[in-house]
């Protein structure tokens, strides 16, 4: 019997030496795609994650101003491609975040897919649908006009998502990614494609053994480990 198609998207947002939570550092940063480089792990573009089998797509959110400082150096001496989704408002406002002529700069040079994630980071499931495709539609369009290339994928914001919000997604993008830690595969949803928190790699023998019994047990564990405050909230509302 021929083994499932199973490969893994790995999303990162910050990179700093901040100690924010949401953060790994520049340093760990390096040394994950040192991992995945010396591990032999193939790096493929987001859109063709289904059908690669043992392979990774590294992705990240927020368009964060250290993204272009710190990972995308990195991942261009390995030839890695990425995705980088981007907050359309965040950009206009600068700062932390990368602005519409820098991230022009990026898309056109080639190895980069520029994603949506929305307008705002804001809660999706409290918006009417209507609201919600307006959004959906204002961010992919500056995308379009600011960087010439199209979004062709978008990552639900904080990961959440429905089949209502997964409908609209599917009329206007190619693929959509939200945070569940598991694997993807050819039988992984479309518009609800999983994605692992690179935050969970900060010990690399996980990482190195990704495709491997160790990585699979591991990541069975993230899931679980993402499901914590849920349960917690559970627990709360019956105590």
């Amino acid at each position: 019997m021929t083994a499932p198609v199973r490969s893994a998207i790995l999303f990162w947002r910050a990179i700093d030496d901040s100690g924010s939570t949401a953060a790994v550092t520049p340093d760990c940063f390096r040394r994950q795609i040192e991992t995945i480089a010396t591990a032999g792990i193939p790096v493929v573009k987001l859109q063709d994650i289904r059908s690669a089998n043992q392979s990774i797509a590294l992705t990240f959110d927020g368009a964060y101003r250290t993204y272009a400082e710190i990972a995308l150096p990195i991942l261009e001496s390995y030839g890695y491609p990425s995705t980088l989704f981007v907050s359309s408002g965040h950009c206009k406002r600068g700062g932390r975040y990368l602005k519409w002529d820098e991230l022009r700069t990026i898309a056109q040079q080639g190895g980069v897919e520029i994603g949506a994630q929305g307008v705002t980071l804001s809660d999706w499931s409290a918006k009417g649908s209507m609201q919600l495709a307006a959004e959906m539609d204002e961010c992919a369009e500056e995308i379009s006009q600011y960087t010439g290339t199209m979004a062709l994928a978008l990552a639900y914001p904080f990961g959440r998502s429905d089949r209502r919000i997964q409908w609209l997604a599917s009329q206007r993008f190619r693929l959509a990614v939200g945070r569940t830690p598991r694997f993807a595969g050819a039988d992984s949803e479309l518009f609800s494609l999983p994605r692992i928190d690179a935050r969970y790699f900060r010990q690399l023998f996980w990482l190195h053994h990704l495709h491997g019994d160790a990585g699979a047990h591991w990541v069975s564990k993230c899931e679980f480990f993402n499901a914590l405050p849920a349960l917690r909230s559970i627990i709360r509302v019956h105590d």
